[in-house]
């Protein structure tokens, strides 16, 4: 597609696109295609496969969510400027709403293809989409993860003086063989190399605090042996939420952006672990260093997955309290991200389990928590 002046313009109001550039939004212009819809056409049909995002240039789009047995639910209407399908760019997955036109609109779409040609051939710019989605992202749980705050009640208890502690963290100077763990297969040993000189090696003693709970996040953590307790405070005390085991990347969330810690992260037993600082990270990331493209894209996926577990959590809910059906987050257009449904909010407040809500309000900020077990 030419980068034509209108092109220019509609692509640098996309909120996912805010971080490019004038030359960015060029290259981009090489990767997207154009398309059409005539009025009443479908783009997505719900359950249908789907890797390709779009984004609105005239015209706009409607988003139904279809439940069986009732009318198909109206659920945001997407107009120029804004960007739907882009998680599933990421991550393929079959689409949970039905997307169509609502007049004659024009479109500019990307798919995996394209995204794979952009991160081969166009680092910066694969830095800069990357960097969009997973901002898109962390604004999305961070909403979500507000109605659930507010839904909790009584205020959760403090913290036991003493309880948590930073004392056993010692520096540990031997390599920590990151080739080994689960989800680092695919990196090779210059970039493990690489990663390993851009953070800072720890052991921690059993009981040590890794991060506390409602601390600004400023560092990720990478398991490298060793487990650790995902502990969170609720009304009545504490709950442990979870143990990860050596290949979690705790704190994912915060290579990003500067959110509150969701829980307090403790070690179970002798633990070692490469701490990766958000300066860092992102200063490798700006540098378009082909190993951070790599992480942030493996933290991107991660965050999607978790917000289609949640999502689908939120819709069991909205069911048993006959709310109306909700929207997958990765079909809400980014600039919607900030308001969740009427829908959604009716059925977080159904919560009444402590553990339930406790569990699903760190795995919304902890990508590493498992959704499996939340009832």
């Amino acid at each position: 597609m030419s980068a034509s002046p209108e092109a220019i313009e509609v692509l640098g109001g996309a909120p996912l696109l805010r971080a490019f550039g004038d030359a960015d939004l060029r290259a981009l212009c090489t990767l997207l295609k154009p398309r059409t819809l005539e009025a009443g056409e479908v783009l997505f049909r719900q359950g249908s496969l789907g890797d390709d995002m779009v984004i609105v240039a005239e015209g706009s789009l409607v988003v139904l969510r279809e439940v069986e047995g009732e009318a198909s639910v109206e659920f945001a209407t997407v107009r120029p400027g804004e960007v739907v399908g882009e998680m599933a760019c990421l991550d393929p997955s079959a689409r949970s709403a039905t997307v169509s036109a609502l007049e004659p609109t024009s479109l500019y779409t990307l798919d995996r293809r394209a995204l794979d040609t952009m991160r081969a051939n166009a680092p910066s710019l694969m830095a800069a989409f990357l960097d969009g989605v997973t901002r898109a992202l962390t604004a999305r749980l961070r909403a979500v993860d507000t109605r659930i705050q507010r839904a909790a009640a009584p205020a959760a208890a403090p913290p036991p003086e003493g309880a948590l502690s930073l004392a056993g963290r010692r520096p540990y100077h031997s390599p920590l063989h990151l080739a080994a763990l689960k989800g680092f297969e695919t990196y090779t040993s210059q970039e493990l190399e690489r990663l390993e000189w851009l953070g800072s090696r720890c052991a921690l003693s059993a009981g040590t605090l890794l991060c506390r709970e409602g601390d600004p996040g400023d560092s990720c953590f990478i398991l490298a042996r060793g487990r650790v307790d995902v502990i969170k405070r609720v009304a009545r005390g504490t709950r442990h939420v979870a143990t990860l085991d050596s290949g979690a990347i705790v704190g994912q969330m915060s290579l990003v952006d500067q959110v509150p810690r969701s829980a307090s992260v403790v070690a179970r037993e002798e633990v070692l672990c490469l701490i990766l600082t958000r300066e860092t990270f992102r200063r490798a990331l700006l540098e378009g260093e082909p190993l951070a493209i790599k992480l942030l894209g493996q933290v991107a996926v991660a965050g999607v997955r978790q917000l289609r577990l949640a999502n689908g959590h939120l819709m069991a809910l909205e069911r048993q309290v006959r709310s109306a059906g909700s929207v997958s987050p990765e079909e809400i257009p980014f600039g919607q991200a900030g308001a969740p449904p009427a829908a959604a909010t009716t059925a977080v407040e159904s919560v009444e389990s402590d553990a339930s809500r406790a569990h699903l309000e760190v795995a919304l900020g902890e990508w590493s928590v498992p959704l499996a077990d939340v009832s």
